[in-house]
């Protein structure tokens, strides 16, 4: 039966999707740097690094972290795109906010061990003292941020950790993303920089969000770029950065986002593009406008 939360069931696509999903990253381009000093670039073999896990040791966990207030349909979105991670194992500690039930309903419906739901101990908090507590109810010894409004290629976690183990380094961030404005239609490539939201990192050593209510990813970041070695690896549809409206960033920022951003499309090339994400990413109409399917 539909549940009644005004979050739509999970498809049987989204239940099978780690079995289904082809790789499509065997190879990526990535940069290094040292204490936020240059070092090595070129391309990474994510192909050798999934073997060394298959045939010597277990890749190890990793923990992402979700922090979310009252946006229901936007956290399931999240949900589903970390069930239909090919990476394992992995943990979805869930930081509830809010006041309202209906996440915590569908939660529940889907008794899934892997996802863990806490409420924040009192209200009021800023968003860095509620990152703060995600981490510290991490069980991996690998966390990676998971914010409730972006949407998140299957393959996501296995790459950025597949280069963090395979380099060496203490973090991986995405040197690109890609930036989806469905109200103004049109879908992007951004410019290239270290983007905060994308981090998946060492918890130990991690150092603490400062109690800000926005702006606090970005802090840590510069934290975790500082402190040793940091990959940037170039595969933007890993991440798709949503704007919609109710982002931590204003309108004028976004906007420059775009405007800077390496491509853009919109019309028929959006509508194109659109299709595509929608045959890889766990997306259905009721999270955001889909285009029509081609004729």
């Amino acid at each position: 039966m539909p549940e009644q939360s005004g979050i739509p069931p999970m498809s049987e696509r989204t239940r099978r999707d780690r079995d289904i999903i082809s790789r499509r990253w065997r190879r990526v381009r990535y940069w290094t740097s040292q204490r936020t000093r240059p070092g090595a670039n070129g391309e990474f073999d994510l192909d050798a690094q999934r073997a060394r896990w298959t045939s010597d040791t277990p890749p190890p966990l990793v923990s992402c972290l979700m922090v979310t207030k009252d946006r229901p349909g936007f956290a399931a979105r999240a949900v589903r795109c970390f069930l239909a991670q090919t990476h394992a194992p992995a943990e979805l500690v869930v930081v509830d906010d809010g006041t309202d039930d209906t996440l915590a309903r569908h939660l529940d419906a889907l008794a899934d061990p892997r996802i863990r739901h806490h409420r924040t101990p009192r209200p009021g908090l800023t968003l860095g003292e509620v990152r703060n507590l995600a981490v510290e109810l991490a069980a991996g010894p690998y966390v990676c941020q998971w914010d409730d409004d972006d949407v998140y290629d299957p393959e996501r976690l296995e790459v950025q950790l597949a280069a963090v183990a395979g380099l060496g380094a203490s973090a991986c961030f995405l040197a690109r993303e890609r930036l989806w404005w469905p109200a103004r239609r049109t879908l992007a490539l951004s410019g290239a920089r270290v983007w905060e939201n994308s981090m998946l990192c060492a918890r130990e050593g991690m150092p603490r969000y400062p109690a800000l209510r926005r702006g606090e990813d970005s802090a840590v970041a510069l934290g975790v770029v500082r402190a040793g070695l940091v990959v940037s690896v170039d595969a933007p549809e890993l991440y798709t950065y949503v704007c919609h409206g109710a982002n931590t960033c204003d309108e004028p920022h976004l906007a420059r986002l775009f405007e800077a951003a390496a491509q853009r499309w919109t019309g028929d090339g959006y509508e194109e593009r659109t299709r595509e994400m929608a045959t890889r990413l766990p997306l259905t109409t009721a999270d955001l406008p889909l285009p029509r399917p081609a004729p």
